[in-house]
């Protein structure tokens, strides 16, 4: 579960007093996730590209087919060198909760 910062402490304690072991996942950081600079790639393609009288699907297919290998490789590139200028920005692994 995600911790919110008012109820969870709430929620937690609750769980935990009827036995059950809380998980929490880490914090969600796009400017970390590969597959979320890939998404944009589309996005812009079909904000920018999207034809009259085209279909939608069309479009669609097409902005998928515009994502190259290069695009793959520079996005994990990208999210490599930040986590190397930034380590602080690395997300905490899986934190159990004990009793």
């Amino acid at each position: 579960m995600h911790q919110a910062s008012e109820t969870g402490p709430f929620i937690i304690e609750m769980l935990q007093n009827i036995g059950i072991k809380v998980v929490l996942l880490p914090t969600y950081s796009a400017e970390l996730s590969p597959i979320e600079l890939q998404f944009g790639i589309p996005k812009c393609y079909i904000s920018k590209s999207r034809q009259f009288g085209e279909s939608l699907w069309t479009t669609i297919l097409k902005s998928i087919a515009s994502i190259s290998h290069e695009n793959v490789v520079n996005s994990y590139r990208h999210v490599l060198e930040e986590l190397y200028r930034n380590p602080v920005a690395i997300p905490p692994f899986v934190k159990i909760i004990q009793d």
